[in-house]
């Protein structure tokens, strides 16, 4: 996976359902940076930079993130559960 990919796959309309699928798939993207380079590495550095731009921006535009599915499954649980009252 990479970029480059996404954005193909974001032009063509028909991989991503929503934008928990395109952060699934940046994720992967920086799991496999970690996994296939050492650190201290500059593609690490690099890597982290992009990152840290990248999900400033993501968050900005109020997209899907680990924190917003946790966040909306503690919702769910809490409509999901009847008091006794």
């Amino acid at each position: 996976m990479d970029f480059g990919t996404i954005r193909s796959n974001l032009e063509s309309g028909t991989k991503y359902m929503d934008s928990a699928d395109v952060y699934k798939d940046v994720q992967y993207i920086w799991n496999n940076c970690y996994k296939y380079n050492n650190k201290g590495d500059y593609i690490v550095d690099l890597m982290k930079r992009v990152k840290k731009n990248f999900m400033k921006y993501w968050v900005a535009a109020s997209l899907y993130t680990e924190q917003s599915r946790k966040t909306i499954g503690k919702q769910t649980l809490s409509r999901s559960v009847k008091t006794p009252f």
